[in-house]
């Protein structure tokens, strides 16, 4: 059954399939990558109440657990706050989400997330993706992070085509493992890696250099 769009702020559609809660063993590392990235202000809620940025991890060829849309708010996330995405269909604007029932559905960066997945190599170094937000992507290109050109939509089917260009015209991408998502998602900046260590690593140095830059 399909899940609420949480206030037209997910640009697709969620096919709801019943199944067992996520045990909070599952997502311990995803948590404390998500925990740490709340502490630096990187996943938040700005003044309006709407919250931005989010973490996920892959569980399996086609499935990744990540956290629900609007919880940027909140400092420390339960098992409640993260659904499973066990299908992504980026053309038909439509993922399928496993877990107990419930109205709230997945980040709205659900499908970026799914694509990025997919962009593995087959080496394993793909297994967590965080998307935050702030300072960093306003120094993206003094810091000679990889940028989406294109000027489209968050969580759509143009941007997954974006990314996909991304990852094949620019080495760089591999090879940081961090890309701004530009004009489209205005402060948007993606990171992934094999670890939730390998982000918190990537995360500390651009912020820390971002902040150098902003003096």
């Amino acid at each position: 059954m399909p899940i609420a769009d949480s206030g037209k702020l997910v640009n697709f559609r969620t096919d709801f399939v019943i199944g067992p809660s996520i045990s909070p063993k599952k997502i311990a590392k995803l948590n404390s990558l998500r925990r740490n990235l709340h502490k630096n202000g990187l996943i938040c809620q700005n003044p309006r109440g709407i919250g931005y940025g989010n973490a996920s991890q892959r569980v399996g060829k086609n499935k990744f657990i990540i956290t629900k849309t609007q919880t940027g708010g909140k400092p420390r996330l339960t098992s409640n706050d993260y659904i499973t995405i066990v299908e992504t269909h980026p053309k038909e604007s439509r993922v399928v989400a496993k877990g107990p029932g419930t109205e709230i559905g997945p980040s709205s960066e659900a499908i970026t997330h799914g694509v990025i997945y997919n962009m593995d190599n087959g080496d394993g170094k793909i297994r967590f993706i965080a998307h935050v937000h702030g300072i960093i992507h306003k120094h993206s290109k003094e810091l000679g992070i990889p940028t989406i050109k294109e000027n489209v939509k968050y969580g759509s089917y143009d941007l997954t085509k974006s990314i996909k260009r991304l990852f094949k015209n620019n080495p760089a991408v591999r090879e940081l493992c961090i890309f701004s998502m530009g004009k489209g998602h205005d402060g948007g900046i993606i990171a992934f890696g094999k670890t939730q260590e390998k982000i918190n690593k990537i995360m500390t140095h651009y912020l820390k250099e971002a902040k150098k830059l902003a003096g």
